[in-house]
């Protein structure tokens, strides 16, 4: 697609080819019982959407923003203990903790 598009960009001209490019898939393809576009092999279908309740619940946090350090900082000044709920947003904690002292030397090393 994107090659196609370079080819109208050169034939035509960036402004005129803007309006007149249209994408190969329209919107009205897309279905509220399937999952269009998922297939990759050459021949099949596209699988069926199911019910909400039957994808596992990790699956919809996907989306979700990771937490700032402000925010782990804030969660964490109180509870010191790690557990297995916590784990991963402790190990994030560090990670932004590291990150923000390299940045802090660095900054200090550049003002000698």
């Amino acid at each position: 697609m994107l090659l196609s598009l370079r080819r109208v960009l050169a034939t035509q001209g960036a402004s005129s080819s803007a309006a007149s490019f249209s994408c190969s898939r329209a919107a009205s393809s897309t279905s509220t019982s399937t999952a269009t576009g998922v297939n990759y092999f050459k021949t099949g279908e596209d699988p069926p959407l199911k019910e909400d309740s039957e994808y596992p619940e990790w699956l919809w946090s996907i989306a979700d923003p990771p937490s700032s350090l402000f925010t782990l900082e804030r969660k964490y000044s109180e509870d010191e203990t790690v557990n297995d709920d916590n784990f991963t947003d402790m190990k994030r904690l560090v990670k932004l903790q590291n990150i923000r002292d390299i940045k802090d030397l660095n900054e200090i090393k550049a003002k000698k």
